[in-house]
């Protein structure tokens, strides 16, 4: 069973922070993802897809409007593929900063799989047990609305 000072579990913007403090600091760290790349909803499905997105849309609504400012005012033609190849670009070009290979870079290993608490200082994950002195728990949230 290997053994680390640290377990954080969750490889988006949270994980990824604590994981390259603590290695850069010497700690023994594993850091578990149960998707298949690091970087989280933020990088993949959320912020920077959004982002990139918004930015589109604004250069766009600034084409319509040139007029105001005086340049010809154009009609944008959309290409949503091309916008959509836009989005995975700006996504794969940050995700080379979250890659496995650079937090194992700094010490820490890197685990992808489904963690499951089996004891109090112990995680199986995907059959393979691990022991560490402490956790982060860093599996990001969703927003909850009320009843």
């Amino acid at each position: 069973m290997s053994e680390y000072d640290l377990a954080v579990i969750g490889g988006g913007a949270g994980g990824l922070v604590v994981t390259s403090v603590a290695a850069r600091l010497g700690l023994r760290v594993a850091l578990i993802e149960r998707g298949t790349a690091l970087g989280g909803d933020c990088l993949h499905t959320g912020c920077v897809p959004s982002k990139t997105l918004i930015h589109t849309a604004r250069v766009a609504h600034r084409m319509r409007h040139a007029s105001a400012v005086g340049l010809p005012a154009v009609e944008p033609e959309v290409d949503l593929g091309a916008v959509n190849r836009r989005i995975a670009e700006v996504v794969a070009r940050i995700q080379a900063h979250d890659s496995a290979e650079r937090f194992r870079g700094y010490g820490a290993e890197v685990i992808f799989g489904a963690p499951r608490f089996t004891g109090r200082r112990e995680l199986d994950i995907d059959g393979r047990s691990i022991r560490a002195r402490r956790f982060v728990i860093a599996t990001g949230s969703r927003p909850l609305v009320p009843a």
